[in-house]
C-alpha cells in the first residue's frame, strides 16, 4: 500500500491528539481533544459492558470520528490511510493492552510496534512502549524516536547522552549511539500537583496567574527550592513551604516557585555531583517546563553540560517517532 499520506494519533491518558502528516513529517491538520485513554476506558466499559471483544473497535470508532475534521481537501482521503497510534492505546486501558518492548530499544523505527489491520485491510500500527527490569513508559520513547528524526536538530544531539523528558512523569533516558539502553522515573510533575492541591501545605501555595519565573522574586524563590533540594532532607524541605507562609518567609505565590525548585531540583540532584559529567544533558519539553529544568539546571552548575531543545523542534518530536515507524513498516511491507 503506498500512500503519500498517514495519520498519527497520540493518546494519552487525559488527552487526544491525531493529525494528518505527509512523509516530509509536515502536519497538514490536526484535530486535539482531552477525551484520553482513561476517559474512553470508562465509556466502553458504560456503553459496552466491559465486552472485551469490542474493546478495539469501539476505541477505533472514536479515532474515525475525529478523522472527519482532518478531511481538509478532496485530494486525501483520510479515512483509508494508514494510522500509527502511540501513548497509553497499547496499554491495559487501552484498545490493545501490549507487552513492552524490552531494552535495548533501537530508535531507527524498527521495533516496538504490532500491526493491525482493519475490515478494509488499511494498517493500523499500534506502539507497544518500552520496559526495563525496573521501569515502564509509553509515550516517551516515541518522542525519543522522534528527535532522531529531526533533521533541524541532528548537529546538535550527542550519540550518547542523558535525555530528560519532563511531564507529569519525567523520564531520564540513555542514549548510546541510536539505542536507549536505560532509563530512570521521577514523578516530578505528579507530585506538585498533589502537594499544590491536597494537604496542609496546599493551604499555603498560590500559582502565579502568569506562571513563569521571569519576574525576580520569583526566581529568587525557585532558586532557594533548588539549593534546598540538595540538602537531601526532601521532606523537611516540604514542611518548610507551610512556615515560610506562617512565618512570612514567603509569600503564598513564592511558594509555588519554592515547590517548584525543590521539586525539580530534588529530580536533578543526583547529577550534581561537582564532577564534570560523562554525558551531555538533552531538555526536550514545552517552552515553559524547558525553562524551569534550564533555570535549575543552571542553578545546579550543570549548564556547560546542558543542550536545551527548542520547543517548537521539540513539538514535532512524536508524529516524527510515528513517521519513522510507519517508514520502516512501508520498507518491509
Amino acid at each position: 500500500m503506498k500512500v503519500e499520506n498517514i495519520l498519527c494519533c497520540d493518546w494519552g491518558t487525559s488527552s487526544f491528539r491525531l493529525r494528518l502528516l505527509n512523509l516530509k513529517g509536515e502536519v497538514i491538520a490536526e484535530t486535539k481533544s482531552d477525551q484520553g485513554v482513561l476517559a474512553t476506558h470508562g465509556l466502553w466499559e458504560k456503553l459496552e459492558g466491559g465486552n472485551a471483544t469490542k474493546k478495539f473497535e469501539f476505541y477505533l470508532a472514536y479515532i474515525r470520528n475525529r478523522m472527519a475534521s482532518l478531511q481538509c481537501n478532496d485530494a486525501i482521503d483520510v479515512l483509508n490511510l494508514p494510522i500509527v497510534i502511540s501513548g497509553m492505546a497499547s496499554s491495559s486501558i487501552g484498545m490493545k493492552n501490549l507487552p513492552y518492548t524490552q531494552l535495548p530499544f533501537n530508535l531507527n523505527g524498527s521495533v516496538g510496534y504490532e500491526v493491525i489491520e482493519d475490515e478494509n485491510k488499511i494498517p493500523i500500527l499500534l506502539v507497544t512502549g518500552v520496559a526495563s527490569d525496573e521501569d515502564i513508559m509509553r509515550g516517551e520513547e516515541t518522542q525519543t524516536m522522534g528527535l532522531f528524526h529531526l533533521p533541524t536538530i541532528q548537529a546538535i544531539l550527542p550519540s550518547k547522552g542523558l535525555y530528560i523528558l519532563p511531564g507529569t512523569h519525567s523520564k531520564h533516558i540513555e542514549i548510546e549511539n541510536g539505542l536507549m539502553v536505560n532509563f530512570k522515573t521521577f514523578i516530578t510533575g505528579e507530585l506538585f500537583q498533589l502537594l499544590q492541591a491536597e494537604g496542609t501545605i496546599s493551604k499555603s501555595i498560590i500559582a502565579s496567574k502568569d506562571d513563569t519565573i521571569n519576574d525576580l522574586k520569583y526566581a529568587m524563590a525557585f532558586d532557594k527550592g533548588v539549593m534546598q533540594s540538595k540538602t537531601g532532607l526532601l521532606q523537611n524541605e516540604l514542611f518548610k513551604i507551610r512556615a515560610n507562609d506562617i512565618l512570612n518567609n514567603l509569600t503564598k505565590e513564592e511558594n509555588y516557585y519554592y515547590l517548584s525548585g525543590l521539586l525539580i531540583g530534588n529530580e536533578l540532584a543526583y547529577l550534581a555531583t561537582g564532577e564534570k559529567l560523562k554525558n551531555k544533558i538533552v531538555i526536550g519539553a514545552s517552552e515553559q517546563l524547558a525553562s524551569y529544568y534550564k533555570q535549575a539546571l543552571i542553578t545546579l552548575g550543570l549548564e556547560a553540560d546542558s543542550i536545551i531543545i527548542e520547543s517548537a523542534q521539540f513539538e514535532k518530536a512524536t508524529a516524527m517517532g510515528q513517521l519513522a515507524v510507519y517508514k520502516h513498516y512501508a520498507q518491509i511491507k
